[in-house]
């Protein structure tokens, strides 16, 4: 059995964040930019009767996704400062052995096995892992899984079919 501690940080939170945000607000910003220069492009052109209604549904839509995505942010920064009102400035215990990884943090601990992780985003701050049919991840510290606990945890983590990705 490995046993870690780290310490809880704003910046172990934030690292969280910002690698989802990567995996996720990336692609659809790239859509939403594409979609609205069609959209300026379909108005520009303006022979079809049509443009004016499609561009204006194009805009519409990548209003929508731009809104969503600024809610998710809020969202995921008053989550930051719950989080911090509750476990800000203690420490967190990572524990592994052959049967799964555990985080026990001021009160509250997490359990999850091997064999219930569907993926593993091995960051340079931070490492989430998240189970099968869930979206919850489990946020450890970069420093607690460096070296031979790293690699255990990633062996582990491919031999029960788990994705395992470096972002």
């Amino acid at each position: 059995m490995l046993t870690v501690s780290y310490p809880l940080t704003a910046e172990l939170y934030r690292a969280g964040v910002r690698m989802r945000l990567r995996r996720v607000a990336l692609p659809i910003l790239l859509v939403v930019t594409v979609a609205a220069l069609v959209g300026i492009n379909i108005l520009t052109l303006g022979e079809p009767a049509y443009a004016a209604i499609l561009s204006t549904i194009l805009f519409t839509l990548c209003l929508v996704a731009l809104v969503r995505l600024l809610g998710a942010y809020v969202r995921a920064m008053r989550a930051e400062a719950e989080w911090l009102k509750r476990v800000g400035g203690g420490t967190a215990t990572l524990s592994m052995d052959d049967d799964g990884l555990g985080v026990e943090i001021p009160d509250q601990r997490t359990w999850m096995r091997w064999s219930a992780l569907r993926e593993v985003w091995c960051g340079g701050e931070a490492w989430l892992f998240y189970t099968r049919g869930g979206i919850q991840a489990m946020i450890v510290s970069a420093r607690a899984l460096d070296g031979s606990a790293g690699a255990f945890a990633r062996t582990k983590a491919i031999a029960t079919g788990a994705r395992v990705r470096n972002v």
